[in-house]
C-alpha cells in the first residue's frame, strides 16, 4: 500500500478484515461516516493488483462513492522486488509520477459572496482541483488553466515540488504543495512565496462550470 497512490487514505485505523495466501482486505476509517476498503492481489511472485473502494456508512450501510479523485485500480511491485514499480510508485529518490494522494480532489478558497439580478447569491472563490495526472487552478467566472504532471518529489513529510506542463505553451512549471489537514492545503509556483491556502473542499455556491 506504501507503494501505491492510496498510501494516504490508510493512516486512519487502518484494519486487516480478511486474508488468504493471494488476497487480503484492508478497511479504513475517513472521517465520522467514511470507510475505505482495499483488496490486495498477488500475481505471480512481486505484483499486487490492489481494489480500492471508497465509501459511506451514513445510513448504517456501505454505500459507494464515485466522486473519489483517485483510480479505483493500480498495480505495484512490491518493495522486495527488483522488477521497476509503476508509474504511480515512489522510487529510491522518493520522486513519484503523480500527484499525492491526500491532495487529490477539489478544493476552495472562498474570496466572496455576490447577490446577481436573477436573486440568487453566489460564491466568488479561488479553485484547486487535483486529479492524480492534472492540477487545475483558477478562479469562479474567470479561465482556469489544467496543468499536467510530469513528476512529483518530497521535500518533507508534507512538502511536494510537483512539475508540470504548462497549458498550451507546454513549458515546465514547478508547482509547490504543502499539506496542513484534510481540511486544508497549501499551493505557490515560486519556492519563496507565501502559500495560497485552500481551506474547504465544500461545493461553490451556484456555480457551475464545466471545468469544475
Amino acid at each position: 500500500m506504501q507503494q501505491s497512490v492510496y498510501k494516504d487514505y490508510i493512516n486512519d485505523s487502518p484494519q486487516l478484515v480478511s486474508n488468504d495466501n493471494h488476497k487480503l482486505v484492508i478497511s479504513a476509517y475517513a472521517g465520522a461516516k467514511g470507510i475505505n476498503y482495499f483488496t490486495l492481489t498477488l500475481f505471480g511472485s512481486n505484483q499486487v493488483k490492489i481494489h480500492a473502494e471508497f465509501g459511506t456508512l451514513d445510513g448504517g450501510k456501505f454505500t459507494n462513492l464515485h466522486d473519489v479523485d483517485a483510480p479505483e485500480y493500480q498495480t505495484v511491485t512490491r518493495p522486495n522486488a527488483t522488477a521497476s514499480t509503476s508509474s504511480n510508485d515512489n522510487d529510491s529518490s522518493s520522486t513519484i509520477q503523480s500527484v499525492p494522494a491526500k491532495f487529490i480532489g477539489k478544493w476552495k478558497k472562498t474570496d466572496s459572496f455576490k447577490t446577481e439580478s436573477d436573486g440568487k447569491k453566489y460564491e466568488y472563490a479561488k479553485l484547486f482541483h487535483a486529479t492524480s495526472n492534472s492540477i487545475l487552478l483558477g478562479e469562479t467566472y474567470t479561465d482556469c488553466y489544467k496543468y499536467t504532471v510530469s513528476s512529483c518529489k518530497s521535500l518533507g513529510p508534507n512538502d511536494y515540488a510537483v512539475e508540470t506542463k504548462v497549458p498550451i505553451t507546454n513549458e515546465s512549471q514547478t508547482i509547490y504543495l504543502h499539506y496542513y489537514s484534510k481540511d486544508k492545503i497549501g499551493e505557490k509556483f515560486n519556492s519563496s512565496d507565501d502559500f495560497t491556502i485552500f481551506d474547504s473542499r465544500a461545493p461553490v455556491l451556484n456555480y457551475d462550470a464545466s471545468e469544475w
